[in-house]
């Protein structure tokens, strides 16, 4: 019997990615190499301005015993609740069963403070970074670089914003600041909801014990603050050519590697084959990552409620795990610990393995991932150039591990969409496998890389 030509399946061809210019590999390392730099000089300036902010080093406890000797008593109160920013959020959480839970637990129902201080006169206006002092007894206030209004009301008195807070003011940076006197102080009695608390100017240079460490009943307010627009935005290019000359650096290793040693070979060389479909990937992938943290440096507020949801993750959430080795200063096992969440975890369990049925969900939820941790990463805060210009290397070793599982999903897709339409079904199937199982190794040398580093550097710097 004779089989008709058109029957018989297309062989697959080997197709070994071509040598390239060296030129490219060159611009991506300088790439790197300014990128770190860039952030490197703007932590430098970052550092200098920040010692000409006097509270630079302060702690605000908007409820608690104080752990010293010489602090400043202060009371506090909240704004309205109707004046939240996620207020409407609040209510519908709110009328959910376990809404009182999800609350504690998520911090949606965060507001302002308000914050009356009992100190001397002379230590007011070095904390001014623009407008005047607050006169004493007169609802008047300097706000925080966070704050959202210029007027406020507390049970019916409306409270006047006369002037800004110094931007290094830390534990402050989301609170209203007014002097402890006069009538106004009515407002702030136990009846009406306020709470004693303290701050401390100089406390994160005092010795800390476990026991205040870890003090439930001491509300500790963040003292995270905002980083000048201009560093900012600089530490955005910075991490951009990072990002930028990483992706093509590590690819460009990876096909010489491939070339010498055919090692990863189906994989790799379908990055010159399907050349295109590989841009798309890291285009559709690195542009949720950077399209996101811009947005996060947008909307700082919203970023430092993100911010706050995956420190309890880190801390008693499901990935406590991870923020316990990392607190033991063991670098192997925070090695270990980052190694198994972003590669146990995340490629392999929830990435690759439901894409063996549906392959478009690789990519799906690589670009799902990546924007949340883009918006997390948005450099809103100080000390953030200097953290950059390490960590950043980091980002760019794990998100080109990412971009390459997602890569393989879709590659893997392809292939048998093709064999079984060209009637050549079990030969793409192979390929396809092929394809994952060298995804599969590839990505967990590349990301068990990037977790040792992860560690060393972050411990380190610690």
């Amino acid at each position: 019997m004779e089989v008709p030509e058109q029957s018989i399946p297309e062989p697959v061809e080997e197709t070994r990615v071509p040598p390239r210019s060296q030129s490219l590999s060159y611009a991506a390392v300088i790439l790197v190499l300014a990128g770190v730099l860039v952030m490197l000089c703007l932590g430098v300036v970052e550092s200098n301005e920040q010692k000409t902010q006097v509270w630079r080093n302060a702690v605000v406890v908007a409820e608690g015993k104080p752990f010293w000797d010489g602090v400043i008593p202060a009371r506090f109160r909240m704004i309205r609740e109707e004046d939240g920013p996620f207020y409407p959020l609040v209510q519908e959480i709110l009328k959910q069963p376990n809404g009182a839970e999800i609350l504690k637990d998520w911090r949606f129902d965060m507001r302002e403070y308000v914050v009356a201080v009992s100190m001397p006169d002379s230590e007011w206006a070095p904390l001014v970074e623009s407008g005047r002092v607050p006169e004493p007894g007169k609802p008047e206030v300097l706000a925080g670089p966070m704050c959202r209004f210029d007027r406020f009301t507390l049970d019916g008195v409306e409270f006047k914003v006369v002037g800004k807070l110094q931007r290094g003011t830390a534990g402050l940076s989301f609170a209203y600041l007014l002097p402890d006197s006069g009538d106004v102080m009515r407002l702030f009695e136990d009846s009406r909801g306020a709470t004693h608390g303290w701050i401390d100017k100089d406390a994160s240079n005092r010795e800390w014990t476990d026991a205040q460490q870890s003090d439930e009943s001491t509300r500790v307010l963040l003292a995270s603050t905002p980083a000048q627009p201009m560093i900012a935005r600089g530490v955005f290019v910075g991490l951009l050519f990072v990002i930028l000359g990483g992706a093509i650096l590590q690819v460009r290793l990876l096909q010489a590697f491939c070339r010498r040693t055919r090692i990863f070979a189906t994989l790799i060389d379908s990055t010159h084959t399907h050349a295109r479909l590989f841009r798309a990937v890291h285009i559709c992938c690195y542009g949720a990552l950077l399209l996101l943290m811009m947005i996060g440096f947008a909307f700082p507020l919203v970023h430092r409620l993100a911010l706050l949801m995956v420190n309890d993750l880190f801390t008693r959430g499901d990935l406590a795990y991870i923020g316990n080795a990392y607190m033991s200063q063991n670098i192997l096992h925070a090695t270990v610990a980052t190694f198994i969440n972003n590669y146990i975890v995340q490629t392999l369990s929830i990435t690759m393995i439901p894409s063996l049925l549906v392959p478009i969900w690789g990519l799906l939820k690589t670009m799902l991932n990546l924007a949340i941790a883009g918006f997390v990463l948005a450099p809103v805060y100080t000390d953030i150039a200097l953290r950059f210009a390490f960590h950043s290397i980091t980002v760019s070793l794990e998100v080109e591990a990412y971009v390459i599982a997602a890569y393989a999903t879709l590659l893997y897709g392809v292939h048998l969409y093709r064999g079984l339409t060209k009637g050549s079904f079990t030969q793409g199937a192979i390929l396809a496998s092929k394809i994952m199982l060298e995804a599969v190794a590839l990505t967990g040398i590349l990301l068990f890389i990037a977790a040792g580093y992860e560690a060393v550097t972050l411990i380190l710097m610690s």
